[in-house]
């Protein structure tokens, strides 16, 4: 028997539960090696902000400054007070358009080198 993947679950969006194929697909983050958020990934971040969306979390930040527990080569940093103004201009970008923001800390393996990165730049 064919039951729809979505049968009786929301007929006024029928395509809300059926399942999406992505192709090829690879991960990408514009962030610098230093632990600073680009310019590149701010605009994103911005669209992003500017689509509607209610609730924001932002990559994953490691927090020591020798890069104990950094995941990937180009992980943004929260360990020193000179990286605040970034988050404060991404925080400032998702409540400019009324969501709420969450900062995301992330504890990996680390440190990780430009050999062993998982996410290429």
């Amino acid at each position: 028997m064919n039951t729809p993947v979505n049968a009786g679950l929301s007929p006024e969006l029928p395509k809300l539960f059926e399942p999406v194929k992505f192709g090829a697909c690879c991960v990408s983050n514009f962030n610098n090696t230093d632990g600073s958020i680009a310019p590149r990934e701010l605009a994103r971040t911005k669209i992003i902000a500017e689509s509607g969306c209610s609730i924001i979390t932002n990559q994953g930040a490691y927090t020591d400054p020798l890069g104990e527990g950094k995941a990937y080569y180009t992980q943004i940093a929260l360990y020193d007070e000179k990286f605040l103004p970034q988050f404060e201009t991404i925080a400032g970008y998702i409540h400019d358009n009324n969501a709420m923001a969450i900062q995301q800390i992330l504890h990996g393996p680390g440190p990780v080198s430009p050999m062993n990165q998982i996410f290429r730049s």
